[in-house]
């Protein structure tokens, strides 16, 4: 059987299934778009970006827990808002990730040049719409997540800050294999995640913790 012809909808429980492009079009997952952009409100001083996950719902994903374990633990939690960047919403507050637009299943490989612009695009909407509400606005993501949130900051005008620097990530790549299965969960990337976000919102307490268990 083609995947045309299993995707958009499963009949067993009506799970979005698709390829990126077969989503993007689909009218559930456009509306989802219009509602975010339109009625999500920020009530929180920081914005973070991290990737999605393949599994779904998205705030089941380690590297949401490990960042939302230190966020809670050294008194962000109720100061950071953390929203994914999807190759198929283009953006997802974690508030909304319970809603089943989001729980989707995504067949396919990587996104092309096509799908970052336009994932870019939604991701600027939203910076847009969100300029006022925001003080500092960070990104935690490597490869064409990080180059879409690069599009979008410089294609609405409004600063984020990358968490991984340039040299970060020449020095993180030089761990090979490690680097590419584990990715941002792994203890040397996470460990920079912690000393930046400190830098980054002027957490000074965080910042003196951090040095002390150097």
């Amino acid at each position: 059987m083609s995947l045309s012809q299993t995707s958009l909808f499963s009949r067993e429980d009506e799970l979005l299934v698709g390829t990126i492009r077969e989503l993007a079009s689909n009218p559930k997952v456009l509306g989802f778009i219009e509602d975010v952009i339109n009625d999500c409100t920020p009530d929180k001083p920081y914005l973070l970006f991290i990737p999605e996950t393949i599994h779904k719902p998205l705030t089941k994903s380690r590297l949401y827990k490990m960042v939302k374990d230190f966020l809670r633990d050294n008194a962000f939690g109720a100061k950071c808002h953390v929203v994914f960047i999807s190759n198929v919403l283009g953006i997802c507050p974690e508030e909304y990730a319970a809603c089943e637009t989001s729980n989707f299943k995504l067949f396919g490989g990587f996104p092309d040049r096509t799908v970052i612009g336009r994932t870019a695009e939604i991701i600027a909407r939203y910076l847009e719409k969100t300029k006022n509400n925001y003080e500092k606005r960070m990104v935690y993501a490597r490869g064409s997540y990080l180059e879409t949130v690069k599009m979008a900051s410089e294609n609405s005008g409004v600063n984020i800050e990358s968490i991984l620097t340039e040299s970060d990530l020449v020095w993180l790549k030089r761990l090979g294999i490690k680097w590419m299965k584990i990715g941002l969960k792994m203890p040397e990337c996470f460990s920079i995640f912690k000393k930046r976000i400190a830098e980054i919102t002027d957490n000074e307490d965080v910042q003196m913790k951090i040095s002390e268990f150097r």
